[in-house]
């Protein structure tokens, strides 16, 4: 069950699966050719081992659980929100595979959604590991590898 620390946390959750799930419901999201099957698999990666990593204890509200420690090995080395670039690259696929300026709105949105989300997570993980925190945005992107 979802257990949400403020409403923050809820509407961006609710906005971010909304708009998931519009993405998917629009167009056809069955990859059409060789090319974006081998792209889904490869955006779903990173999101994939970011889950594997962190041994199935992940959390979809930017809320730190009280329990949580700071990851800064594996795909955290390289990337601060793997799953979040998961997302993103896995529904720019879809809407690639059947692009329509509906769905374009809608990974737009999606986009910006996520970006709030990663910031509000970023002040909470801020607040939860302080310095380590701090020092560990230095040398690491927040989604992309060496570029963002």
């Amino acid at each position: 069950m979802l257990y949400f620390k403020s409403k923050r946390s809820a509407a961006l959750i609710i906005i971010q699966f909304t708009f998931i799930g519009l993405i998917f419901a629009v167009g056809n999201s069955i990859p059409s050719s060789p090319l974006m099957i081998v792209l889904l698999f490869i955006a779903s990666l990173p999101g994939l081992i970011g889950i594997l990593q962190m041994k199935w204890n992940v959390n979809i509200p930017p809320d730190v659980r009280n329990n949580s420690s700071l990851i800064q090995t594996g795909i955290y080395k390289f990337i601060r929100h793997p799953m979040y670039f998961s997302v993103l690259s896995v529904c720019l696929v879809s809407v690639l595979n059947d692009i329509s300026t509906v769905r374009i709105l809608f990974f737009i949105i999606l986009f910006f959604t996520i970006l709030l989300k990663h910031t509000y997570e970023e002040h909470l993980l801020t607040e939860a590991y302080g310095e380590k925190y701090i020092a560990y945005q230095k040398t690491t992107k927040r989604f992309i590898p060496f570029i963002f």
